[in-house]
């Protein structure tokens, strides 16, 4: 490439412009940014070059500025329209007489620059740009709008956890349902972590173990320290609604007990004596205080 010759190439995924000062060795090349700071570029990583104009590097800002008018990517959908029934493909210089009857170096390289950032109407190839046809266009703005959709519910989700921790009351929604399903699973089964269990725990800054997955959901109001014993006996912890709704109707109105001897302790804390291996646990006692200071055993 000639000296002075305007490029752009990429830093990180980022867009910079620099002027070509002079050759470095046999493949690479020495080029001045606008603040006079050298890069070493294979010309493999020259994404853009200007075409029959020489710059100084000081003339970037401006040469930016002039750019920055025709930076539209909504006109892109409009030339799509004109161009995809002939499938015919574009270079730059032919979409900037396209979006702006004019093919000086500003709208060139604006041009390329909506280009090289679509992902919807053209496909890269070369130089050029080539139309993709209606039906694909179509099916990736679906994926797009899933896409958003997707994040804006994990958005919606993550505010609702953070208000509940913050100590407020929220109402869950169905969706959420799903994502504490996969927190449960994983406290469970720690080796199958779902994506939904690492969106969720690396957005509240969590390491993903089990362990945060299990208090969180206790933070959340939705396990009680028990559950975790429950759990890895495979006993449900989750009902669905009508279950629940049976339940709360016979606990408002519990059937006449047939056995009327039967003593109700239910409110009597119950210790079990089973070591952890115990797969049926039957075996336990309570301690009762007695109104005289002594206490019962049962």
């Amino acid at each position: 490439m000639e000296k002075g010759t305007l490029i752009e190439f990429r830093l990180q995924g980022e867009r910079h412009l620099a002027v070509v000062d002079r050759p470095e060795g046999k493949n690479h090349l020495i080029a001045l940014d606008q603040r006079g700071k050298q890069h070493k570029l294979h010309p493999r990583q020259v994404t853009y070059a200007v075409a029959d104009s020489t710059y100084e590097p000081s003339e970037i800002p401006e040469f930016l500025a002039r750019v920055k008018p025709y930076l539209d990517p909504d006109s892109l959908e409009l030339a799509w329209e004109l161009l995809v029934e002939e499938g015919e493909a574009v270079t730059c210089a032919d979409m900037a007489q396209l979006l702006f009857s004019e093919q000086s170096p500003p709208q060139c390289y604006a041009a390329h620059c909506i280009l090289f950032e679509d992902k919807i109407y053209f496909k890269h190839k070369a130089q050029t740009y080539e139309p993709r046809s209606a039906s694909m266009v179509a099916e990736i703005k679906h994926q797009l709008a899933a896409a958003q959709s997707k994040h804006q519910e994990q958005e919606e989700f993550l505010k609702r956890v953070q208000q509940k921790l913050g100590g407020e009351e929220v109402e869950w929604l169905d969706s959420d349902r799903t994502r504490f399903d996969a927190l449960e699973r994983f406290v469970s089964e720690p080796d199958k972590p779902s994506r939904a269990v690492q969106e969720t725990l690396e957005a509240l800054k969590r390491h993903q173990n089990p362990e945060n997955a299990f208090d969180l959901l206790i933070n959340l109001g939705l396990w009680r320290p028990h559950q975790k014993y429950l759990l890895r006996h495979k006993i449900p912890t989750q009902f669905r609604r009508e279950v629940l709704e049976l339940t709360q109707q016979y606990l408002a109105n519990p059937p006449t007990d047939p056995d009327s001897d039967r003593l109700d302790l239910t409110h009597l804390k119950l210790y079990t004596i089973d070591d952890e291996s115990t797969q049926e646990i039957d075996d336990g006692l309570s301690i009762e205080d007695l109104e005289d200071g002594t206490q019962r055993l049962w």
